[in-house]
């Protein structure tokens, strides 16, 4: 039988344990907010969060630094501003 919900839950207080696109697209849903993240990989972003996107709203901005996410303070420096959305990603 596979994991349950509260073991899941109990995994992720643990230290070690990683947040993946999953739960950024769940918090984004939570938060009612886009949060983008920056993809070094691909050199672009990718946005989490409700379909509709409007870019005066305010938005969390991440990169991934391989093994964890840290938040993004200027975006400007972080490389091009083009994002794609995570509907093409199957995300």
């Amino acid at each position: 039988m596979g994991e349950t919900h509260d073991d899941y839950c109990e995994k992720m207080k643990r230290d070690g344990e990683w947040a993946t696109d999953v739960e950024i697209k769940a918090t984004a849903f939570a938060l009612k907010v886009s949060i983008f993240v920056y993809s070094e990989n691909l050199n672009l972003w990718q946005r989490f969060g409700p379909e509709e996107y409007d870019a005066d709203e305010p938005a969390i901005y991440l990169t991934n630094c391989g093994n964890h996410y840290q938040v993004v303070l200027d975006v400007e420096s972080i490389g091009k501003v083009n994002f794609i959305s995570t509907e093409y990603l199957n995300i």
